[in-house]
């Protein structure tokens, strides 16, 4: 009776075991007092009675415990879905950063899942336990060995919990940092736009400052165009080795030319560089002349000069209107260019060689001309007869003829060296230029002395 006994308990509710416990003792005495049975066995039966109570009690503790477990399983699953929940939520909030956790995600998903389905299945043996009341221990044992892999489930639930904690703080740390640079970023944008409107302001200072600065500008050139006549417009020159203005003013020497002058202040005596008119007597109209100035006149307003190279026997032979007028010398810097002595000797050489030439000439012209009127009053024309007067007309005519060659001789040569003395060039510490060679032909014989009377 006693397995009997246990096997129920293992199954039955305990009001029930309880109740049958009481009619089997009932039963068991009327037995035994109708049976005269002895006071050994009673006590044995309820020595067996008490030992049931016994077993359904710890069966009792054990359905108790079961029952505890699940809740607390139960407890465990909901505070687990709750974490989940929220692991859920934060995942959603930083979901960029926590693509590498989905999988891990998932997998406590399908674990969650599977808690569920075992929970359902435990609950469900539940209800058939109270509603069957008819399941052994053996499915007891299966209910705590399904337990036992519900804990290893819930177990490694909570290992890939942590290790989702773990990643979570990671990516919380990580979002700290963003926070972070966030702030850092939003307190330069804002000295940025200060800055910005900083500079704004500066650029509309800039804007009229440039205002002021063109009015500043205007004023300056007004007040450089009152000042410039005021200011001497200076220039040091060097001169060409001509000779036109020796020995006053010779190749060697430099000056100090005046440019914005007025006409007024230009007298004479004075020495000006102009541009000639093409009606003055030079030579060479192309550059600018160094003269001397010998007289003034004003016409309408307008100043005119006259000049003259202090070494040239006529003047310029025009009148320099002061339009042509480039400057005059304020200051005279004497044999400032000694390099310029050998050009300047040979030109003033070939000078003096045309001066002579041109004396001769003119001489030889003149004598020719006296003797030729005496016999004749054609000009032009000369009568030579024989005798002393023809071998002396002759003879004055082959010299005309020698002195114009000479002249023009004398003429080319000069010329030769005034060119050379305006394509000079300064090399290596003194001046190249183009020699020239002068072509001298001999003075035709005089006639016999004897023939003079």
């Amino acid at each position: 009776m006693k397995p009997l006994l246990e096997h129920c308990s293992a199954w039955m509710p305990k009001y029930v075991v309880a109740g049958i416990l009481a009619l089997m003792t009932l039963m068991v005495i009327a037995c035994i007092g109708g049976a005269g049975s002895s006071d050994s066995e009673i006590t044995e039966l309820t020595t067996a009675n008490a030992t049931l109570e016994s077993d359904l009690a710890r069966a009792d503790e054990a359905k108790e415990a079961a029952l505890a477990e699940v809740d607390s399983l139960t407890t465990s699953i909901m505070a687990l879905e709750s974490e989940l929940t929220a692991a859920k939520t934060t995942n959603d909030a930083v979901a960029a950063d926590l693509a590498r956790t989905s999988a891990e995600k998932d997998q406590a998903l399908a674990q969650v899942d599977t808690l569920r389905i075992a929970k359902a299945n435990l609950e469900a043996n539940l209800t058939s336990i109270n509603e069957e009341q008819g399941q052994s221990l053996t499915e007891l044992e299966t209910l705590k060995s399904a337990n036992a892999a519900l804990e290893s489930d819930l177990a490694t639930a909570n290992e890939a919990k942590e290790a989702a904690q773990i990643e979570l703080e990671t990516v919380e740390a990580a979002n700290a940092t963003l926070e972070a640079d966030l702030a850092v970023a939003n307190t330069t944008n804002k000295t940025l736009t200060a800055q910005t409107a900083d500079l704004a302001n500066s650029i509309a200072e800039l804007e009229s400052a440039a205002g002021r600065i063109e009015d500043l500008q205007a004023e300056i050139s007004r007040l450089e165009d009152i000042r410039e006549p005021l200011i001497p417009s200076t220039q040091r020159t060097q001169f060409v080795c001509t000779g036109s203005m020796e020995p006053a003013i010779t190749c060697l020497d430099e000056a100090t030319h005046l440019h914005n002058f007025q006409p007024e202040d230009i007298v004479v005596g004075a020495v000006i560089s102009f541009r000639p008119k093409e009606e003055c007597e030079l030579k060479d109209h192309s550059g600018v002349v160094v003269h001397r100035v010998e007289d003034i006149k004003v016409e309408d307003g307008e100043h005119f000069y006259w000049t003259k190279g202090d070494n040239n026997k006529a003047p310029d032979n025009c009148w320099i209107p002061q339009g042509n007028v480039v400057s005059y010398i304020t200051e005279l810097h004497k044999d400032a260019r000694p390099e310029k002595a050998d050009l300047r000797n040979l030109v003033n050489k070939s000078q003096e060689l045309l001066a002579g030439a041109q004396e001769r000439y003119e001489d030889a012209s003149q004598t020719y001309k006296d003797y030729c009127h005496r016999w004749t009053q054609a000009p032009g024309e000369c009568l030579l007869r024989e005798g002393f007067e023809f071998e002396w007309g002759s003879y004055l005519f082959d010299k005309l003829e020698w002195a114009t060659q000479a002249l023009e001789y004398a003429t080319e040569y000069a010329d030769c060296y005034a060119e050379s003395a305006r394509t000079a060039f300064f090399f290596e510490g003194k001046y190249t230029y183009f020699p020239c060679a002068v072509r001298v032909i001999p003075l035709p014989p005089l006639p016999p002395l004897q023939s003079i009377t």
